[in-house]
């Protein structure tokens, strides 16, 4: 293999555990071994896709870190169905402009904490996308960071068990627009029914709408 052209090999799809040593895209599955290599020194700007796919992939270890350049995690852990945790929290992503279905079918994670201030634009915060409908079981969701466009559905829509606690660090976490142009954040009646009145002037009181229709 070229060490300089990206790629990755799935030689064993049924990993459990991947130590991820090098930078995306250039990893190398090895079949009986559970690690994934990268021959190349330079730094990709690109996690998308990384583990795809890997349904019966329990844990991730980024040895290095993201990357500073890193700009992308869209649908890195897709149908990662057996993921128990992010390999990363809070401000390790904060650079990152593209989260887009990174946590679709990832029905065995209860806590996940991220920075999502470097998102720009709304389509870039479907963390799910193409679900079954099988709703995700996380609990904890901490943001940290700030929030900036609008929130679609596709953002908490299938995170019907949140706590209370984690709707409020969405909420803490959205810019405060007063004054300036309405934004809006959706959250189901499920999530609406879990907030005070005063939580929900708080975010008004910033100029956030909080919808709760069928509309992203």
């Amino acid at each position: 293999m070229n060490p300089n052209e990206p790629s990755i090999i799935y030689d064993n799809p049924a990993l459990e555990v991947v130590n991820v040593m090098g930078y995306f895209p250039n990893l190398v599955f090895c079949d009986g071994i559970d690690i994934a290599v990268d021959p190349s020194s330079e730094q990709r700007a690109s996690f998308e896709d990384l583990c795809n796919g890997l349904s019966s992939l329990r844990e991730i270890i980024f040895i290095q870190g993201i990357p500073d350049n890193c700009r992308s995690l869209r649908k890195a852990f897709a149908g990662c169905m057996s993921l128990q945790e992010l390999p990363f929290e809070g401000t390790a992503t904060s650079k990152i402009t593209d989260f887009y279905g990174m946590l679709t079918d990832c029905a065995s994670l209860n806590k996940v904490e991220l920075d999502f201030s470097g998102v720009t634009e709304s389509e870039n915060l479907y963390l799910t996308i193409n679900t079954t409908k099988t709703p995700l079981t996380i609990t904890d969701f901490k943001v940290s960071g700030t929030i900036y466009p609008d929130v679609p559905k596709t953002f908490i829509g299938d995170m019907p068990f949140l706590s209370r606690e984690s709707l409020l660090s969405v909420l803490n976490a959205l810019y405060d627009y007063s004054g300036g142009e309405a934004h809006s954040i959706y959250i189901d009646s499920t999530g609406l029914a879990k907030l005070t009145e005063e939580d929900k002037q708080n975010a008004s009181n910033k100029n956030w709408t909080i919808e709760s229709g069928e509309s992203t």
